[in-house]
């Protein structure tokens, strides 16, 4: 069909591996022990296969979804996706992590991971 765009569905494991490489490891650290030894192994095996093919309209969907789902579990504070974008605002012009000063619950978003990991 002509004119229709073809987008990639990003399955929970891609999600979760996007979401734990973009978190980086001040977050990351503290949320390793909520995990099992086998969502570990799935988690790095997804890791290993994402690489860098994602592009920023990916990874944008993935935090966006992240931060609606824990804002509407309450474990993200409600203006989390107007300070997200503020942050990436100031990211592009200072190169710097866009998720800084959101400081989430590392068990809530361990969680949102294993939730991912479970999907096929």
């Amino acid at each position: 069909m002509a004119g229709f765009v073809r987008q990639n569905v990003l399955s929970g494991k891609d999600k979760a591996a996007m979401l734990f490489c973009e978190l980086g490891s001040s977050v990351t650290g503290d949320m390793l022990k909520y995990f099992s030894t086998a969502e570990l192994k799935k988690l790095r095996k997804h890791i290993e296969r994402l690489g860098t093919w994602y592009d920023v309209y990916a990874e944008n969907s993935v935090l966006e979804e992240t931060a609606r789902y824990g804002m509407m579990k309450r474990f993200l504070p409600a203006d989390t996706i107007i300070r997200a974008e503020d942050n990436a605002r100031a990211a592009v012009a200072e190169e710097h992590n866009p998720l800084k000063n959101i400081n989430p619950d590392p068990e809530a978003l361990a969680n949102v991971l294993a939730m991912w990991l479970k999907e096929e």
